[in-house]
């Protein structure tokens, strides 16, 4: 059961859903390997007012393998990898730049497509995080001393990815949390757009006052 002290009701809307709605792979994928992802358990609602889509992930991937057995004719066989991971989506009143937050994880790899690469101005948080954005001077503006803050706690370390696309955030977690522990990635995906600063709410909102931020 999904914590009631949040007062949180879902409804289980689909058994699959795209899987472009995970934009990101594990890993770098060339010319011969392949990447399926597939949502399953989902559940949707609203998270102390910020409304949510979570589901269980899955991804399978593909490549084939040349090893050279010089003078013999080379191996080739195929190689499968397999990763579960919770992700979440929130439906947020405005409409954002594209940006990916993701966190420097050795294994993990988000592949970001954005075209431009930002640092802050703190080395610890430029240690950890990754940030690649669509607007430089949104992310500027996004990714201030309180945000800055709020992504290195301790509680966060489990976070992988953030990704800002439209009117959605995309949170990503490490790994598969159990149906119990759910609260820990709806309060991290509520924590950030908390962290949201309101000049960003201002000049981005899209249906009216909100509360966030």
């Amino acid at each position: 059961m999904v914590s009631e002290a949040h007062a949180a009701t879902f409804r289980k809307i689909a058994d699959k859903v795209s899987a472009t709605d995970v934009p990101f792979s594990y890993g770098p994928l060339g010319p011969t390997e392949h990447q399926h992802v597939f949502k399953d358990n989902v559940l949707s609602g609203q998270w102390q007012g910020l409304p949510v889509t979570e589901a269980d992930c899955s991804i399978i991937a593909t490549r084939l393998v040349e090893v050279d057995r010089s003078p013999a004719p080379p191996v080739k066989y195929m190689d499968f990898g397999y990763k579960r991971f919770s992700a979440v989506v929130a439906d947020l009143p405005a409409a954002l730049p594209d940006l990916m937050i993701q966190r420097k994880t050795p294994g993990l790899d988000a592949r970001p497509t954005l075209p431009y690469h930002i640092e802050s101005g703190s080395l610890e948080f430029n240690r950890q995080f990754q940030v690649t954005t669509a607007d430089t001077t949104f992310a500027a503006k996004l990714i201030d001393a309180s945000m800055i803050t709020w992504l290195l706690s301790a509680h966060l370390v489990s976070a992988f990815m953030f990704k800002l696309y439209g009117h959605n955030l995309l949170l990503v977690w490490t790994g598969l949390l159990p149906r119990s522990r759910l609260g820990a990635i709806f309060d991290t995906a509520k924590g950030f757009t908390d962290h949201i600063p309101r000049q960003i709410w201002a000049e981005y909102g899209t249906r009216g006052p909100t509360l966030l931020g």
